[in-house]
């Protein structure tokens, strides 16, 4: 079974149980003795590990035999950026999505896990998975046309209460947010976007970070969850 790991929670003396999703559910399984320093299945407690799992056949609870890399996360750890990253995607997905609906931001998890290798798309990349998590879990914004009037041009904002962008007519100063048509363009991209289309992901750092900024606002306010990994990505 192809996945990634999401969780390794420590049981007992050196063994844990590895939550590990896949593209149709989040499996979970105990590994022994995976904390011992000669045990080739120490990989096991790499984050965000995307590998091959073999079980033994026909046995419930699952019973773990091996694993594969197909994507080595160790080469990240050396990395600031790369680490906070995978911080970052493994925190918004287990705190923004129920354990049911977790496969639904896998597609966009191994695409991003494969991506964020060239640093510079780093900030661009894990403003996607956020939008893309919000979008998935019902809190997306309306970037089609004005979420007030309805009209799809004049475009000159958004309003993170309203939920979507709002036309030059419908713009209230207390109310709304001014925005640059660039980055108007970023929350349009990052709400429409699909796995296919995240390696054409490229954006102005400075606007980047500004609508980054505004997002963990709006997340917090949508889902009452306040990412720890927030200040690791700013910095």
């Amino acid at each position: 079974i192809k996945g990634v790991i999401l969780r390794v929670t420590p049981y007992k003396e050196s063994g844990a149980m590895i939550n590990v999703l896949t593209k149709d559910q989040l499996l979970s399984f105990y590994a022994r003795n995976i904390y011992k320093v000669d045990n080739k299945n120490i990989l096991l407690t790499t984050p965000l590990m995307y590998a091959e799992f073999t079980f033994s056949d026909n046995k419930e609870p699952l019973v773990f035999k091996e694993m594969s890399p197909i994507l080595d996360t160790r080469s990240y750890m050396n990395n600031y950026r790369k680490l906070a990253a995978i911080d970052f995607l493994n925190e918004v997905t287990i705190r923004l999505f129920p354990e049911d609906e977790m496969p639904k931001i896998y597609p966009y998890l191994i695409k991003t896990l494969e991506l964020i290798k060239e640093e510079k798309r780093i900030a661009g990349l894990l403003l996607t998975y956020l939008a893309a998590s919000l979008k998935l879990t019902g809190f997306g914004l309306n970037v089609d046309s004005c979420v007030i009037t309805g009209s799809k041009t004049n475009i000159v904002g958004v309003s993170y209460l309203d939920g979507g962008l709002v036309s030059k007519q419908a713009y209230r100063s207390s109310r709304h947010k001014l925005y640059t048509p660039e980055r108007i363009q970023i929350l349009r991209a990052i709400f429409k976007a699909e796995p296919k289309d995240l390696d054409k992901i490229s954006f102005n750092k400075k606007d980047i970070y500004s609508v980054l900024d505004d997002m963990f606002i709006y997340t917090y306010d949508q889902t009452g969850v306040r990412l720890k990994s927030e200040n690791l990505i700013k910095k």
